[in-house]
């Protein structure tokens, strides 16, 4: 069910990328807010393979990988993977099988899973070849994300919910952590979760810890070693926050959602619970640049797969334009 949901919301996004070609829309650069750095939010799409007509980036391990699922529709979905910005094909499955990617490490290993025609996944973790994952015997299991010495977690959905599994570097099989689905990992083997549990490699747990007055805590993404998402207010209005990698408070933002943070005090957000058609970049608490025509694109409450954004400890956003799928990066460059 979830895997229909995101193939049609990436249809609808299909649809908007040919209407902006019919009609002839030049995509916008994003002007920097009044009192920001002189410098304005330039993107700059990725060479796409030849024969792939568009592609949705699922994954990045700093700026020299990137990895998506692509198709020539109506063809099956195939693996893309950018090195140092040149793109390959991953190996096709000779069933016809979907290729759903979901992340890559600095050392250009994907995981993600083979999607069959009655859309059962099978878990993979790929560099040269695939090597398929252990799972539970019920339930569709996807390997969502990984570190760079390829601990590797993911889900499992089953009997309607969602259970975290982890699978350890060079282990032949894998654990249950709890409930929800992951949002990241670090090198450590630390797994954060969506609903704000964190399990650490070494069986011990802890929660992020929820700003006074806050409640309702969120996690959307870990990545770069810090936590961004939110939590709600006695009036019911959202408040971004960003965490370290131990749960501790670093920032806040009122009145908005944050997706995507870095160590260097930047942070990939919108304004309220709804980011509609641009998304705001905010640097040391204070809003830098609002970017639209179009913006990077990525859902608005965490989802355990999907379109994946991406902002790089140099300050760099990776994602898909929203209505124009064509893998891109943002970067802050000088007037």
């Amino acid at each position: 069910m979830v895997l229909i949901q995101v193939f049609a919301q990436r249809m609808i996004a299909v649809a908007a990328a040919i209407l902006v070609a019919a009609t002839g829309v030049q995509t916008a650069q994003a002007a920097p807010a009044q009192g920001a750095a002189e410098c304005y939010w330039r993107q700059t799409r990725l060479p796409m393979p030849q024969g792939i007509d568009y592609a949705y980036v699922e994954g990045s391990a700093g700026t020299e990988w990137i990895v998506a699922s692509g198709s020539n529709y109506p063809e099956p979905a195939y693996g893309i993977i950018w090195h140092d910005q040149q793109p390959r094909i991953m190996l096709r499955f000779r069933d016809g099988s979907r290729n759903e990617t979901q992340d890559i490490n600095r050392n250009g290993v994907v995981v993600g899973a083979k999607v069959d025609a009655s859309y059962k996944p099978t878990p993979y973790v790929y560099q040269t070849f695939y090597r398929w994952l252990p799972k539970p015997a019920t339930g569709n299991t996807y390997a969502t994300a990984l570190n760079d010495r390829e601990d590797i977690t993911g889900y499992v959905w089953t009997d309607g919910a969602y259970r975290i599994v982890f699978w350890q570097a060079g282990g032949t099989g894998y654990r249950i952590l709890g409930n929800g689905f992951p949002v990241g990992i670090d090198e450590t083997g630390r797994v954060v979760a969506s609903t704000g549990e964190i399990y650490h490699a070494d069986g011990s747990q802890g929660r992020l810890q929820a700003p006074a007055g806050l409640s309702g805590i969120v996690a959307s993404q870990f990545d770069e070693g810090v936590v961004a998402g939110y939590g709600t207010d006695s009036a019911g209005e959202r408040v971004a926050v960003v965490w370290d990698a131990a749960g501790k408070v670093l920032s806040t933002i009122s009145g908005a959602t944050a997706k995507a943070a870095n160590p260097r005090g930047v942070v990939l957000g919108f304004p309220g619970a709804s980011s509609g058609s641009s998304v705001n970049v905010w640097r040391d608490g204070v809003r830098e640049a609002t970017l639209s025509g179009p913006r990077p694109n990525f859902s608005d409450t965490p989802q355990p797969s999907g379109p994946d954004v991406s902002l790089t400890a140099d300050d760099t956003i990776i994602a898909t334009p929203m209505g124009l799928p064509e893998p891109s990066y943002w970067r802050c460059v000088p007037n």
